[in-house]
């Protein structure tokens, strides 16, 4: 750090055949298939879609929900996988493919909103 403070720093060449490379996200890559994915998976995804990434979500009437990374992965829920299970006033629990997944804040044109203001209640498939 002090060498940053004096602007003394050296510029040091990356060895490329060291170096780690990651491809390019797209928003696709955030995209939850509660059918296809076990619900740790989902959780991965989800934490680590928070900004600057575009952040996970999943589709309900056509409209394009995101999922802030309040969630937390629920073992003695089960279900049809992408089936919502349960809904509280602010969270749902969805079924995954294996176990399920609490989403405990949804975001809707950037401003959270209660699932019960989507509609999204017990028993409606999500990502139709």
């Amino acid at each position: 750090m002090e060498q940053l403070k004096k602007n003394k720093i050296r510029k040091i060449k990356q060895n490329n055949s060291k170096a780690t490379f990651f491809s390019k996200r797209f928003p696709k890559d955030s995209f939850l298939n509660f059918k296809e994915m076990d619900a740790e998976y989902i959780k991965k995804i989800i934490l680590s879609s928070v900004d600057p990434y575009p952040g996970s979500y999943f589709c309900f009437n056509k409209k394009k929900i995101f999922v802030n990374e309040k969630v937390n992965v629920k073992k003695n829920y089960y279900g049809v996988p992408g089936r919502v299970i349960k809904r509280m006033k602010s969270s749902i629990i969805v079924a995954c493919k294996n176990g399920s997944i609490e989403i405990k804040e949804l975001l809707y044109k950037n401003k959270v909103i209660e699932p019960v203001k989507l509609k999204i209640i017990s028993g409606v498939d999500l990502n139709l």
